[in-house]
């Protein structure tokens, strides 16, 4: 018999939701903000964090009632995920940002301190733009015994690292704890992405 030990869960869900206004929105937002917060960013622009109970979020959703409809999916997927791993506590918005990166712009490897979950929503995905790599907690060992070479194939059970492949509209959900990357955006276009933590 076997059984799954310590599982990591990533949530996807396609929502629906108006992307040019969502787009028109996070390069408003980039003009009015011009200098990049520096984070996991390796070249790209990222927004200041705003927390989920600042007012300016409060009044940019507003302004814009489709980031409105973006933060309830959000909260109802985080509610989903709460419940599958049996967190007693509700969860809600911590901070989020926009992420822009143009050509050749990736992220490094990062986690999110301090966050239950993490999670990113894809606004504009071009072609070649690149891909989420997520890292097994254990990278850095894995490899020593079950060489590379030796599997036949990659599978959740003994891969080191696993890519997803954004697509538009699509909102993922993962654990804080998760290291993650984001590899280079080689297309002519801007990939556009809001990212956000959830926490108790």
């Amino acid at each position: 018999m076997f059984e799954d030990l310590f599982p990591t869960l990533l949530y996807s869900k396609d929502l629906k939701l108006n992307l040019n206004e969502l787009s028109e929105y996070c390069l408003k937002f980039k003009q009015r903000h011009k200098t990049s917060f520096d984070a996991s960013n390796a070249g790209g622009w990222q927004s200041p964090k705003l927390g989920g109970d600042d007012p300016i979020i409060k009044d940019i959703v507003k302004q814009t009632p489709v980031l409105g409809k973006l933060f309830k999916e959000i909260l109802k997927a985080g509610e989903e995920y709460r419940k599958k791993i049996h967190y007693s506590q509700k969860l809600k918005m911590s901070n989020i940002w926009v992420n822009v990166n143009s050509h050749k712009d990736w992220n490094s490897q990062h986690i999110h301190p301090n966050a239950v979950l993490a999670g990113v929503y894809y606004i504009n995905v071009p072609k070649n733009s690149g891909t989420i790599n997520f890292k097994h907690p254990s990278n850095n060992v894995i490899e020593y015994d079950w060489e590379p070479h030796l599997m036949e194939k990659y599978t959740p059970h003994n891969s080191p690292a696993w890519n997803v492949t954004p697509k538009e509209n699509k909102l993922l959900l993962f654990p804080g704890w998760l290291p993650h990357l984001v590899t280079p955006n080689f297309s002519q276009e801007e990939r556009i992405s809001i990212s956000f933590n959830l926490r108790r």
